[in-house]
Protein backbone atom coordinates (compact mmCIF):
# COMPACT_ATOMS: atom_id res chain seq x y z
CA UNK A 1 0.00 0.00 0.00
CA UNK A 2 1.28 3.73 -0.99
CA UNK A 3 2.06 5.79 1.89
CA UNK A 4 0.33 9.07 2.36
CA UNK A 5 2.79 11.90 1.05
CA UNK A 6 2.83 15.90 1.74
CA UNK A 7 3.66 18.39 -0.68
CA UNK A 8 3.60 21.99 -1.93
CA UNK A 9 1.13 22.65 -4.00
CA UNK A 10 0.76 26.63 -5.19
CA UNK A 11 -2.49 26.87 -6.97
CA UNK A 12 -2.07 30.28 -7.32
CA UNK A 13 0.94 30.05 -9.93
CA UNK A 14 -0.61 26.98 -11.47
CA UNK A 15 -3.54 29.70 -12.22
CA UNK A 16 -1.40 32.60 -13.52
CA UNK A 17 0.99 30.55 -15.53
CA UNK A 18 -1.87 28.36 -16.72
CA UNK A 19 0.16 24.95 -16.40
CA UNK A 20 -1.18 22.28 -14.68
CA UNK A 21 -0.07 20.37 -11.68
CA UNK A 22 1.32 17.04 -12.15
CA UNK A 23 -0.58 15.19 -9.28
CA UNK A 24 -0.86 11.14 -8.30
CA UNK A 25 -4.46 11.36 -7.76
CA UNK A 26 -6.64 8.12 -7.12
CA UNK A 27 -10.08 7.38 -6.07
CA UNK A 28 -10.12 4.60 -3.40
CA UNK A 29 -12.38 3.32 -0.62
CA UNK A 30 -10.03 0.99 0.89
CA UNK A 31 -9.04 3.33 3.86
CA UNK A 32 -12.77 3.95 4.85
CA UNK A 33 -13.86 0.30 4.49
CA UNK A 34 -11.05 0.17 6.87
CA UNK A 35 -12.58 2.43 9.03
CA UNK A 36 -15.48 0.53 9.48
CA UNK A 37 -14.38 -2.36 9.46
CA UNK A 38 -12.49 -0.99 12.81
CA UNK A 39 -15.62 0.44 14.11
CA UNK A 40 -17.52 -2.39 13.44
CA UNK A 41 -15.61 -4.46 16.10
CA UNK A 42 -14.40 -1.69 18.43
CA UNK A 43 -17.40 1.12 18.98
CA UNK A 44 -19.74 1.23 21.16
CA UNK A 45 -23.03 -1.66 20.37
CA UNK A 46 -25.43 1.22 18.39
CA UNK A 47 -22.15 2.81 16.29
CA UNK A 48 -20.90 -1.04 15.47
CA UNK A 49 -24.14 -1.89 14.28
CA UNK A 50 -24.48 0.81 11.53
CA UNK A 51 -20.67 0.42 10.50
CA UNK A 52 -21.58 -2.86 10.29
CA UNK A 53 -24.24 -2.16 7.74
CA UNK A 54 -22.30 0.19 6.05
CA UNK A 55 -19.71 -2.00 5.56
CA UNK A 56 -21.86 -4.63 4.12
CA UNK A 57 -22.94 -2.30 1.87
CA UNK A 58 -19.54 -1.30 0.50
CA UNK A 59 -18.05 -5.24 0.45
CA UNK A 60 -21.15 -5.82 -2.28
CA UNK A 61 -18.56 -4.26 -4.71
CA UNK A 62 -15.33 -6.51 -4.60
CA UNK A 63 -13.76 -4.22 -7.36
CA UNK A 64 -13.45 -1.74 -4.31
CA UNK A 65 -10.30 -3.70 -3.46
CA UNK A 66 -8.29 -1.29 -6.63
CA UNK A 67 -8.06 1.65 -6.98
CA UNK A 68 -10.92 3.88 -9.06
CA UNK A 69 -10.60 5.87 -12.12
CA UNK A 70 -12.48 9.15 -11.54
CA UNK A 71 -14.26 8.83 -14.54
CA UNK A 72 -16.35 5.73 -13.20
CA UNK A 73 -17.03 7.17 -9.75
CA UNK A 74 -20.82 7.61 -10.86
CA UNK A 75 -21.15 3.60 -10.81
CA UNK A 76 -20.57 3.91 -6.56
CA UNK A 77 -23.43 6.53 -6.27
CA UNK A 78 -25.06 4.75 -3.48
CA UNK A 79 -21.70 4.68 -1.39
CA UNK A 80 -21.21 8.17 -1.87
CA UNK A 81 -24.56 8.57 -0.41
CA UNK A 82 -23.54 6.05 2.16
CA UNK A 83 -20.55 7.83 2.97
CA UNK A 84 -21.84 10.91 3.23
CA UNK A 85 -24.87 9.83 5.55
CA UNK A 86 -22.10 8.59 7.72
CA UNK A 87 -20.59 11.89 8.25
CA UNK A 88 -23.09 13.99 8.82
CA UNK A 89 -25.43 14.77 11.12
CA UNK A 90 -29.01 12.03 10.97
CA UNK A 91 -31.60 15.13 12.07
CA UNK A 92 -31.85 17.07 9.15
CA UNK A 93 -33.45 16.70 5.82
CA UNK A 94 -30.86 15.86 3.20
CA UNK A 95 -33.22 16.92 0.58
CA UNK A 96 -32.70 20.73 2.09
CA UNK A 97 -28.65 20.45 2.20
CA UNK A 98 -26.93 20.03 -1.14
CA UNK A 99 -23.50 18.54 -0.24
CA UNK A 100 -20.35 17.22 -2.92
CA UNK A 101 -17.19 15.46 -2.18
CA UNK A 102 -14.55 16.09 -4.25
CA UNK A 103 -11.08 15.05 -4.68
CA UNK A 104 -7.81 17.63 -3.76
CA UNK A 105 -7.21 20.10 -6.80
CA UNK A 106 -9.49 18.45 -9.31
CA UNK A 107 -11.79 19.93 -10.71
CA UNK A 108 -14.09 16.69 -10.31
CA UNK A 109 -17.33 16.85 -7.92
CA UNK A 110 -19.49 14.25 -6.92
CA UNK A 111 -22.56 16.43 -6.31
CA UNK A 112 -26.30 15.57 -4.52
CA UNK A 113 -28.29 18.33 -4.10
CA UNK A 114 -32.34 19.42 -4.87
CA UNK A 115 -33.64 21.97 -6.63
CA UNK A 116 -36.57 23.56 -5.07
CA UNK A 117 -39.11 25.40 -6.69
Amino acid sequence: MEKLQASLLNLLEAVQTGSRPELKTTLSFRPFIEYLRRNAEQADPIKAAICRAALDQFLEYPDLKDQIPVEDAARYQPLLEQVYALITPAMPVGDENPWALSLPALPYFFLRYCLLL
